[in-house]
């Protein structure tokens, strides 16, 4: 770029910012980067520029916003004459220390609610496994009562069976039972001769007679 084209191009805007002319692409990305934060720039001193045009307006304002502001003052030290900026620099300091406080209480709160909405679904979970405890509970009694029943029929089947093979050829069983018949009696009339002797050794009893 020759002086003249600097000169016919105010600022930088406008520019080619294509940054074909250069060699490396490193360079190029660093000064487009410069040109966009010059033209950032200018557009905030531009507008500030605006905003004193007409100062002796603007500043007819400010000078009407400040009487305003000094009356206020006026009637606040009025009222409060002890006033200063070191109880205004504590007020705020413990308005400060108020917000943060609320803010540390509505933290607290929230982390509460969460603990709560966490037991809450806490509650709801187990009560859910409770409810299918009972319902599984429930399946293994039934299918209990089933296995049960289906057992007691199998006792019952092998009893019978078993008294049926002993009908083919009762004689066995028959001697058998004759055999525990005998013994029972031979017991049962001892034990009748042991009463006796008890009950005749203690004369005030008396004595009944057993068959």
């Amino acid at each position: 770029l020759t002086i003249s084209n600097i000169a016919a191009v105010p600022s930088g805007i406008g520019l080619d910012i294509s940054g074909q002319h250069f060699t490396k692409k490193s360079d190029s990305k660093k000064l487009l980067s410069q040109i966009a934060e010059c033209k950032k720039k200018i557009k905030i001193f531009e507008d500030e520029k605006r905003t004193f045009i007409g100062s002796e307006s603007l500043l007819r304002e400010y000078k009407s916003d400040l009487e305003d502001l000094e009356i206020l003052k006026k009637q606040i030290l009025k009222e409060f004459p002890s006033i200063n900026e070191a109880q205004i620099n504590e007020v705020k300091s413990m308005l400060d220390q108020q917000e943060q406080s609320i803010d540390s209480l509505k933290e607290e709160i929230k982390t509460h609610e969460d603990d709560i909405d966490k037991l809450h679904q806490l509650i709801e979970d187990k009560t859910q496994q409770i409810e299918d405890g009972i319902n599984k509970r429930e399946n293994i009694q039934y299918e209990m009562g089933i296995y049960g029943r289906y057992s007691d029929l199998i006792s019952s089947i092998e009893k019978i069976e078993e008294s049926m093979k002993i009908m083919v050829n009762p004689a066995p069983k028959i001697k058998e039972l004759e055999e525990l018949i005998r013994e029972e009696k031979v017991h049962h009339k001892d034990l009748q001769r042991q009463y006796g002797e008890a009950v005749a050794q203690v004369p005030d009893i008396k004595q009944k007679k057993i068959r």
